[in-house]
């Protein structure tokens, strides 16, 4: 093996380490949904209905739930049955 083929080998060992140590020390992934919900709610509502509308005023999404959690340190929020209706301009709403 002359200089240069073992100069190119090297190199790729060391960002291949490199690479496997940046690998290692990444986060955790995120918890589980069952991690999550053992944990106490930021706050939870209970019979939502809200409606959101589009930049024109019209109703682009109805949202129904018996109830809503958020979890801020997760990022989450849970809905207990909730019913999605997407409103689309020139056609029946999408349920």
């Amino acid at each position: 093996m002359n200089r240069l083929t073992f100069a190119i080998v090297a190199v790729f060992l060391v960002i291949g380490s490199i690479t496997l140590l940046n690998m290692r020390n990444e986060e955790t992934p995120a918890e589980t949904l069952a991690e999550v919900t053992n944990k106490e709610p930021d706050y939870s509502i209970q019979g939502i209905n809200s409606t959101l509308f589009d930049k024109r005023g019209n109703i682009a999404y109805q949202v129904l739930a018996e109830s809503l959690s958020h979890y801020n340190n997760e990022q989450t929020t849970l809905f207990d049955s909730p019913r999605y209706t997407f409103y689309v301009a020139k056609s029946q709403p999408w349920v």
